[in-house]
């Protein structure tokens, strides 16, 4: 395969500006290395393949389903990659050991591959991999093409972390907005490293829910084992959002947390992002709720009326909010049943769900003042 013309970094920088997928990046890259494919990875902690070539996709998912990760050969090219920038198959192994090898003569031929070369690219404190891939009918990464492709790692790592500084501006926006709509949030990385979190989720870190050594810790060893799944799980579909189940927090004499985490699509978009799963914390006590005149606006209350559904959304009964309010009992009944009839609502657990959902315009007080 002959290599592309053009300056073989400028697929790269596009994708780190966001002007090309990541996965048309790589097909250009492969190209101008003379590979079919690569492969983009992290060479430390868990094996997560973040970003391939079209060519190469169904070869990473035989890859990850067959468990040949725990086969591979080029593993042991690592340390070598680490310190010289490059390793290619020649580096670590013999011919006879890859005649005898499952993982060459079965997963690689099974999809007619044979050579790599592995590129340093380093991010921060980070080491990360591009794998060029080339078939069994071609020949090995050698001489003049490996100091070509070395020459490459400087630039590659340039490009790699104006990519992560692109992505900290895109999630410094998201957290902006997380911050106004009054959400606790985390954002934890491939490692299950907590990268960042916002002022309100530090507020709530205590003994139900922690930061030890930059990962999330929760009380309860149940609730524990499904952050650590839903935190280590990679989308089934390239760039789709994965929303897992809620998990409960208890909490001594408290309503409890209860933690929502998406693994971002930017797991495949951006792939040197600072991180990838987004962990919202709903407080249950943190009785937020929307000030008198967005209810009246959107669902055309009386000043009355508003007062008594709000009461009732901050955890008031019917008797407190009476005393609260200055008004009777039967009073209070028959502006709530006004505010069902104006909010499509019949119960009282629909209208606090319901008055919930604006949290956008969220405050957080304290139910309405005695009359």
């Amino acid at each position: 395969m002959e290599p592309a013309d053009g300056d073989p970094m400028d697929p790269f920088v596009a994708a780190a500006i966001g002007d090309l997928s990541w996965p048309d990046a790589m097909d250009r890259l492969a190209q101008s290395g003379g590979a079919v494919g690569a492969v983009l990875f992290k060479l430390e902690g868990p094996f997560p393949l973040v970003a391939s070539s079209a060519r190469l996709v169904a070869v990473t998912e035989d890859y990850l389903r067959g468990g040949w990760n725990g086969h591979d050969e080029r593993h042991r090219g690592a340390a070598l990659i680490r310190r010289n920038g490059i390793a290619v198959d020649d580096d670590f192994i013999t011919p006879e050991q890859i005649a005898k090898s499952p993982y060459y003569q079965e997963f690689l031929a099974r999809h007619q591959l044979r050579w790599f070369a592995g590129l340093r690219i380093g991010v921060g404190d980070e080491v990360w991999c591009l794998s060029l891939q080339r078939a069994v009918n071609h020949d090995a990464f050698q001489g003049d093409e490996m100091r070509r492709l070395l020459g490459w790692t400087a630039r590659l790592s340039s490009a790699a972390r104006l990519a992560r500084e692109m992505q900290r501006q895109r999630l410094g926006g998201l957290f902006d907005g997380l911050d106004f709509m009054q959400v606790p949030a985390l954002l934890v990385d491939q490692a299950g490293r907590v990268v960042c979190l916002n002022a309100r989720a530090e507020a709530l870190v205590g003994p139900g829910l922690d930061v030890r050594h930059g990962r999330v810790v929760v009380g309860c060893p149940r609730a524990q084992a499904a952050l650590d799944r839903a935190l280590s799980r990679r989308p089934d579909r390239p760039g789709h959002h994965l929303v897992f189940e809620p998990i409960a927090l208890d909490r001594p004499g408290q309503p409890p947390l209860v933690l929502r985490v998406i693994r971002l699509a930017a797991v495949d978009s951006h792939p040197f992002g600072p991180g990838h799963t987004l962990i919202m914390v709903d407080d249950l006590a943190a009785g937020l709720i929307p000030p008198h005149r967005v209810v009246r606006q959107v669902w055309g209350l009386t000043e009355a009326e508003a007062g008594v559904a709000l009461s009732i959304a901050a955890g008031c009964d019917i008797d407190e909010t009476a005393r609260r309010l200055g008004i009777s009992r039967e009073t209070v009944r028959s502006q709530l049943k006004a505010a069902f009839a104006k909010t499509g609502t019949g119960r009282q657990s629909e209208l606090v769900a319901l008055l919930g959902r604006l949290r956008t315009f969220a405050q957080e007080t304290d139910p309405p003042p005695r009359g």
